[in-house]
């Protein structure tokens, strides 16, 4: 009689679970759905505003190769922060920032 009783618990418990989970999904969708409608006017009028890929790449370029050229100690303070940073005591894994002349030379001409 008792193992028939606990079995029988265990399927209902087993049931409220299934369907508190069903419910919960869609709670969280319907929620989602909502979130999304409210949106999606928003979405659609910034979209066609925001830049391309390439496009924020080619402004960095431009924008940055002036600084590189017109301050070139820019390149050689963050080739000597690099050194320092290889004196300080790292972990074996750790290789440190290999930076050399040539890596700094193409950083200012890039």
């Amino acid at each position: 009689m008792f193992d028939k009783m606990i079995a029988g618990m265990d399927e209902f418990f087993l049931a409220v679970a299934i369907v508190t989970l069903l419910l919960g999904g869609i709670g969280v969708m319907n929620i989602m759905l909502v979130a999304v409608r409210e949106r999606t006017r928003e979405i659609g009028v910034r979209k066609p505003w925001a830049p391309r890929p390439r496009r924020s790449v080619a402004v960095l370029r431009r924008r940055a190769g002036p600084d590189g050229a017109e301050r070139p100690h820019r390149v050689r303070a963050g080739m000597g922060l690099c050194a320092l940073v290889n004196l300080a005591p790292m972990p074996e894994r750790f290789t440190g920032m290999i930076v050399t002349w040539q890596t700094g030379l193409f950083a200012w001409w890039r």
